[in-house]
């Protein structure tokens, strides 16, 4: 499949680095100019950790987004916040 990135404006987001499982070496992979970018090697439906980083926006993970999803668009923000509990 073919799945794409955008900022909050819908406009496709270049350069975007998509990492798949970051603690393993070699499932990387960077957007087109068109924001589009494809991880291979993957089983249908098998769950994978994927993260995507651009210089100037938030990150974003998902911890276990099923491979060969169909027209994925991923919307990344200039936001930034924080989520959890503070106990201490």
């Amino acid at each position: 499949t073919c799945d794409v990135l955008v900022d909050e404006k819908g406009q496709p987001l270049a350069d975007v680095e998509v990492d798949a499982w970051t603690w393993m070496p070699g499932n990387e992979t960077k957007t087109d100019s068109e924001g589009r970018f494809r991880l291979k090697d993957f089983k249908v439906k098998e769950k994978v950790q994927i993260h995507f980083t651009k210089q100037g926006f938030a990150p974003c993970l998902f911890a276990a987004q099923s491979a060969g999803t169909d027209d994925w668009t991923i919307v990344l923000t200039q936001g930034t916040w924080l989520e959890g509990w503070v106990f201490d």
